[in-house]
């Protein structure tokens, strides 16, 4: 992922002081905030205050889909919810205003609850998820509102929103009367994460698309809602993809959790669920991802054994995230159920760091030991020498914004004592000793949790004058007849992926591939010829159409093969739309084929299992490699398919 212009400069900090100067220093602000602000930013920052801290958490509330979920006479489990959620603004001038409390919507109902806001590429507007007193059943919708309070308003959940892809499990009233397909896909659904390109197309993560992935948590895909059009699913994820930010180059950088349950079998030959004799171990990862807004490029650009939360750049090339504390059990396990309750931590790391492999890595192996830490982390410590919960971090003009609150005794923050701090970016520990970073103190509202600070400023970011230009291999009205394995044919909607760089040193020069011994990259290309064919795999989605089951889990089957070019390392094919589908390479001995792992006595398969992708009708994709940590170069897809 290139980033050709930094996330903030000089000029466009100048630009964003001088924009809001007028209106934000001649506005004193609600007095009663007032006492709570603790210094002046150098910038307007957009941020949340709730009385619950329910946004820290990345992957949606457990129990949602079963019979005997909480809210089932409604639609399902409340999701990220609080209480009380307000959307404020801190001026450089040290006044804080209600952006969102008290006011009116256009049909005069009143937002209760806000999380995940960002600012539009120009600073004038900001977009968030948002909760209603009416309608929609308490779900999140994405709404937008000016940074002077002004032209509130909702962008989705309208009635000529379509909602949901499929209809979402059965649900009944609150008198016991079964709520139809059409009013469970206008209700039962949420929106949140939003972001806007700088032609106004809205991006955002939703459950639109009912699956849980077999873990009985509403799966989270990204989507796209061009000016005028109805949404669209971009990514296909099972599990959870989270928190796009647009970055300089218009890329959308996010978080994916990588939860799969499908490994190459014992015998080798290809992907069966849930083998505990497997070759590789199933997955349960967050990492940072990249994909362009028209779906073509995907990439990795933080992949380390800590999960990767609300990844976002930085004016130096690095990738700053939240993950939790390093001794905590793995996320989302039933001991873990609420991290947003425990301790997090602040890092940043090189762009395209890739230092972990959980899918491609043969189970229970280990990698080598690098020689340089790839993470530093923001290891501060308050007054009274405890360290600090450290949580959201966003880009700020020389550093970060973060969330924070001092650990109390017990070891645990006190959800109320999260309050807004600016970081310089340098000084970070590449250990767990604290760091020579200080938290500058800015905002602390006693009683609420004040996080997710974002600065107001315009930023330079690519236009497309024409909008969104989705790159094609024929007529999305096009049907296309396709041989699918076992004797299978299939007639209707499909598009296009192609690789011609499958043997290429992709990962040779990315951060983290340097050993404590030896030279490395640790993640060496397969050798040539070592690949004779690609073997697609569809991990099916949920169904809830069974009269009798309320979930009809998803299953894996084997879609089709393709020949690879040996001279050329090269191979296309034609899918068809409508399933997600995994990939894996097969040598000539009909086996997944294996590259070593250089001074291990482990192995690296050509598997990615760490992610699902999806097709479009007529839709054209970009493939690189075959090895851990594939990425796209910033070429445009014209030069690649020359």
């Amino acid at each position: 992922m290139a980033m050709r212009s930094r996330t903030f400069s000089a000029v466009a900090v100048a630009a964003a002081i001088a924009f809001a100067g007028y209106y934000f220093f001649s506005e004193s602000g609600d007095p009663t905030l007032a006492g709570f602000v603790k210094s002046k930013p150098a910038i307007s920052i957009v941020f949340t205050s709730r009385s619950a801290p329910s946004s820290l958490r990345a992957a949606s509330e457990i129990g949602d889909y079963s019979p005997n979920a909480i809210g089932a006479k409604s639609t399902g489990q409340p999701q990220w919810q609080a209480n009380d959620g307000r959307l404020r603004i801190l001026t450089p001038g040290g006044h804080v205003r209600e952006l969102t409390y008290g006011k009116q919507l256009p049909d005069g109902a009143v937002i209760i609850d806000v999380m995940s806001p960002s600012v539009s590429p120009d600073g004038n507007t900001i977009v968030f998820a948002g909760r209603r007193t009416s309608h929609n059943g308490g779900r999140f919708r994405i709404y937008s509102v000016g940074i002077d309070g002004s032209d509130l308003k909702p962008l989705t959940g309208g009635s000529d929103d379509p909602g949901c892809a499929s209809a979402p499990p059965l649900r009944f009233s609150s008198i016991g009367e079964k709520l139809s397909d059409a009013a469970r896909r206008s209700l039962d659904f949420d929106d949140v994460d939003p972001a806007l390109l700088p032609e106004g197309t809205l991006v955002f993560s939703s459950s639109r698309t009912p699956d849980t992935n077999g873990a009985d948590r509403r799966a989270m895909q990204i989507w796209l809602k061009e000016p005028k059009q109805k949404p669209r699913p971009l990514t296909a994820g099972r599990a959870g993809d989270r928190w796009p930010y647009v970055a300089a180059d218009r890329s959308l950088v996010f978080s994916i959790w990588g939860k799969l349950d499908d490994v190459i079998g014992a015998d080798g030959t290809g992907l069966v669920r849930r083998d505990p004799k497997g070759l590789t171990a199933p997955t349960d990862r967050w990492f940072g991802a990249t994909i362009s807004p028209t779906g073509e490029n995907f990439a990795q650009v933080a992949k380390v054994p800590s999960p990767v939360w609300r990844p976002r750049p930085l004016d130096s090339g690095n990738i700053v995230f939240m993950t939790p504390r390093a001794e905590a059990p793995t996320p989302f396990t039933p001991s873990n159920e609420n991290p947003e309750l425990d301790v997090f931590r602040v890092g940043q790391a090189p762009l395209g760091t890739v230092t972990s492999a959980p899918s491609s890595l043969a189970a229970w192996a280990e990698l080598p030991a690098l020689r340089e830490p790839p993470v530093s982390w923001l290891n501060a410590l308050a007054e009274n020498n405890r360290p600090y919960s450290i949580a959201t971090p966003s880009p700020a003009p020389g550093g970060v914004f973060v969330a924070a609150a001092p650990v109390a005794a017990d070891g645990k923050p006190r959800p109320v004592d999260y309050g807004l701090y600016f970081a310089e970016t340098d000084g970070w520990s590449p250990s767990g000793e604290p760091s020579g970073a200080k938290l500058v103190p800015l905002f602390d509202d006693p009683d609420l949790v004040d996080a997710e600070p974002v600065a107001v400023c315009e930023r330079p970011i690519e236009f497309a004058a024409k909008g969104l230009q989705f790159p094609t291999a024929w007529p999305a009205d096009e049907n296309k007849s396709i041989h699918l394995a076992g004797g299978k044919r299939y007639f209707g909607p499909a598009g296009k992926v192609e690789n011609r760089q499958l043997m290429e040193v992709a990962t040779g020069h990315f951060p983290g591939q340097t050993p404590a011994i030896g030279s490395g990259p640790i993640f060496a290309p397969f050798a040539t010829g070592s690949i004779e064919k690609i073997a697609f795999y569809t991990s099916h989605r949920d169904r809830y159409d069974d009269p009798d089951q309320v979930i009809v889990p998803g299953r894996l089957e084997k879609l089709l093969e393709v020949a690879v070019d040996r001279k050329n390392s090269f191979f296309e094919a034609t899918l068809p739309v409508g399933s997600p589908t995994l990939l894996v390479g097969l040598g000539p001995d009909g086996k997944v084929a294996t590259a070593p792992v250089p001074g291990k006595s482990a192995l690296f398969y050509a598997y990615a299992g760490d992610h699902v992708s999806g097709m479009r009708a007529g839709g054209y994709v970009f493939c690189t490699g075959c090895h851990t940590g594939h990425t796209f170069t910033g070429n445009s897809i014209a030069e690649r398919r020359k």
